[in-house]
């Protein structure tokens, strides 16, 4: 029997290659000191010696084993000097936000990625939901190449609390590192700056450095449903968020009646204020369609331009609920115009409905003031005729509402036809310059 005892303290990298070296035959269980375990015992010792651990009396120096350059816990010929980040990439980014900053239009590019590269000043923008964490992946680089891994601290400080932190081995080379926020961003819609100053911290060398760039905070994720006014952009989603943060509420219906709200009237005449290829005030034209009422807010404009203009900031937020631009008419020919008909909006309802009577050309009209009676007469400015009331109808938690644009607010489309005052047959006139409304027939009131 063997009398060969370890030194104490043990070698415990010695001890784990000697374990290693038997454990084909002991299926990794423990030694015992019987006489069944002799031979394995002796193998196991001269493994212990030969990975550099010393036994008792043994008087010579312990055998040098090569450096592993992998492994942080033994001492190593040569430290890391640097490390750098080089890159950064949002995971929980929503991938859609375009770079056109300067008109309304659906164009531009993708913002690349990663998101923030070595030497840029600021990352680049995104979206993202709030009251979300955000997960994240780093990029390092670390030399010099012949030198030893070491065990690091990678911190990450954000605003209002949020931080990221990882313990690594941080080796020679490139290291891609995945993290997520401690806590959520804030809950609500902002245009938020997300500055993270980050530190990477090994006993021999150390990195900081900081990745600032803007954060657009969405309810969800944004929608595109094929319209005009649908895609992420970097202008539209900046107005788009800030319009939603001054309605003060994440409820989707108080969102969306303040929204509306801002235009407390619908307007049916051309300002020439507003350049002739914005189309107003219509708003449809092919320079981002309504999203330019956002620099003609106090002009206003249609029902239609309005219902169009709301709906498009409720989509590029990601605001919960369905929103669906609809038209609410009546027709003479229908239950003689007391039935509300709706339908999606585009549909044709009363537009270029005409008749000939005694030589005069009549049109059907929703009278929006009181057209007294017949033979009375109109300017423009003082009657609205209109072929429709375009509302947006929005539907969340089991509530739908009519929005009218500039219209009020109604529960049904029954109750969205008594935003006009009749259904009535008119001509047109003209005394000099001045154009008039000239009431023929009145085929229905609605108050």
């Amino acid at each position: 029997m063997s009398n060969r005892r370890a030194l104490k303290p043990i070698d415990q990298e010695a001890a784990r290659a000697a374990d290693e070296a038997i454990a084909a035959e002991t299926g990794g269980r423990p030694l015992t000191m019987g006489r069944e375990d002799a031979a394995l015992r002796e193998r196991w010792m001269d493994a212990y010696v030969a990975n550099g651990g010393k036994l008792q009396g043994d008087r010579s120096k312990p055998a040098v084993r090569k450096p592993d350059p992998t492994d942080p816990v033994q001492p190593c010929p040569k430290r890391l000097e640097w490390i750098r980040l080089i890159t950064l990439h949002y995971e929980t980014d929503h991938g859609l936000l375009k770079d056109e900053e300067t008109q309304w239009t659906n164009t531009g590019d993708l913002y690349p990625t990663p998101h923030w590269e070595e030497g840029m000043d600021e990352a680049h923008p995104i979206s993202h939901n709030m009251d979300e964490k955000v997960d994240l992946q780093l990029t390092f680089e670390a030399g010099p190449e012949d030198a030893c891994a070491e065990s690091g601290d990678i911190t990450g400080i954000g605003p209002d609390g949020i931080q990221f932190n990882t313990k690594t081995t941080i080796a020679p080379g490139t290291l891609s590192v995945r993290l997520t926020s401690n806590r959520k961003l804030p809950r609500e819609v902002a245009e938020y700056y997300l500055s993270i100053d980050w530190t990477v911290k090994t006993p021999p060398a150390s990195y900081s450095g900081n990745t600032g760039g803007w954060c657009y905070l969405t309810m969800d994720d944004p929608r595109e449903e094929g319209e005009p006014e649908d895609g992420v952009t970097r202008k539209r989603i900046s107005k788009a968020v800030t319009l939603v943060q001054e309605a003060n509420s994440l409820r989707p219906h108080s969102i969306v009646n303040y929204l509306m709200k801002l235009f407390p009237f619908y307007e049916l005449a051309r300002n020439p204020v507003v350049p002739n290829e914005i189309k107003h005030p219509s708003f449809f034209n092919n320079k981002g369609g309504s999203w330019n009422m956002a620099d003609y807010m106090d002009l206003g404009g249609e029902c239609q331009a309005i219902v169009r203009f709301v709906r498009g900031i409720l989509l590029q937020v990601g605001c919960p609920g369905k929103a669906e631009a609809v038209v609410v008419w009546a027709d003479p020919n229908v239950e003689s115009g007391t039935k509300a008909l709706e339908a999606p909006h585009g549909t044709l309802t009363l537009h270029g409905r005409r008749k000939q009577v005694n030589g005069v050309n009549w049109y059907i009209s929703l009278a929006d003031r009181d057209p007294v009676s017949v033979g009375s007469k109109f300017t423009p400015d003082e009657m609205g005729m209109n072929n429709f009331e375009a509302c947006l109808r929005f539907t969340h938690s089991g509530t739908t509402k009519y929005y009218g644009g500039g219209a009020g607010i109604y529960d049904s489309h029954d109750e969205v036809i008594h935003a006009f005052h009749a259904l009535v047959w008119h001509s047109f006139d003209y005394e000099g310059s001045t154009l008039y409304y000239v009431i023929q027939e009145i085929v229905q009131r609605y108050r």
